[in-house]
């Protein structure tokens, strides 16, 4: 398929390279406007290197989705003998990195764990169903035109599907991530879709999805798996209440983006001046804080 941005519509089978190239407004690309339009404004033209959590997610995917093209792509590098910062070892290591241009190298553990997230999912029954056994397809492309700010906008759900499990049934967009904490709790996985607003992912791609294919409710879902091991797994349902207010979030931030994109102004986050509010805590002793505390 051609790297030139296509015309709205779903597509399928689409690598991941070439759906980079797309030029269109992406949620990771809109996220960073949440601060402030100059920070929004620095991280698309200077986007960042993967860090190494985001290689071993990509790597999952891959393990995941599409097995045939994770063993081809990415390889294991060897453990070679000596001290890592001695000239032998180094010079092997670049060696043969030279000879695998062409491939995403990885150490033998981050393969491993890319391997063991595969398996992890397939032995819990539910993630299994999601994941491998609904009816649906899996890194879906989608473009669409926003009708209120004519922007064009594009998305990759990990998976949209038709979920028959006796715990929840219908149509879902799927997002599959990895973590250190996956399970539920307040101090775990809940914090984590706070702090990094999947919900707002998800909105972003039922917007795309009701655009160019047939409006439906679709369940927003996440499937996290451990990074470590045990390499835990579970798999979490966005309420719909969290789902209205992330979508209200989204129609925000594409008005706020086309605004300044039309008048190419990008102002920092903060052009008045701040007046720092004192805390009630502060000049307390220990014991008035206590009793305030109480």
């Amino acid at each position: 398929m051609s790297t030139e941005t296509p015309k709205p519509g779903v597509y399928y089978d689409v690598p991941f390279t070439d759906y980079l190239r797309w030029q269109a407004v992406s949620q990771s690309m809109l996220k960073p406007y949440a601060v402030s339009a100059r920070t929004g404004r620095y991280n698309e033209l200077h986007p960042k290197e993967a860090t190494k959590s985001q290689v071993l997610g990509d790597a999952a995917d891959a393990a995941v989705f599409h097995p045939s093209r994770f063993d081809a792509e990415y390889v294991s590098r060897p453990d070679f003998p000596g001290h890592h910062n001695s000239n032998a070892y180094k010079s092997a290591v670049a060696e043969w990195d030279a000879m695998h241009t062409e491939s995403v190298i990885m150490t033998a553990d981050e393969h491993a764990s890319a391997v063991a997230i595969r398996d992890a999912i397939r032995e819990h029954d539910l993630a299994r169903h999601v994941i491998f056994e609904s009816a649906g397809k899996s890194q879906v492309s989608i473009v669409w035109r926003d009708e209120k700010t004519g922007l064009l906008c594009k998305g990759r759900p990990d998976r949209i599907c038709m979920l028959a499990h006796e715990e929840i049934a219908g149509a879902a967009c799927v997002d599959l991530k990895s973590s250190k904490s996956p399970l539920p709790g307040r101090v775990r996985f809940d914090r984590e879709i706070w702090t990094y607003d999947y919900a707002f992912q998800q909105a972003f791609y039922r917007m795309g999805l009701n655009t160019v294919a047939s409006p439906t409710e679709r369940h927003a879902v996440i499937v996290a798996v451990g990074n470590v091991e045990p390499y835990e797994v579970a798999v979490h349902a966005l309420p719909e209440s969290y789902m209205e207010a992330a979508a209200r979030s989204v129609r925000m931030m594409l008005d706020q983006y086309a605004d300044w994109k039309s008048r190419q102004q990008w102002p920092f986050g903060c052009e008045h001046l701040n007046i720092v509010e004192c805390p009630k805590w502060y000049g307390m002793d220990s014991k008035d804080y206590q009793m305030e505390e109480e």
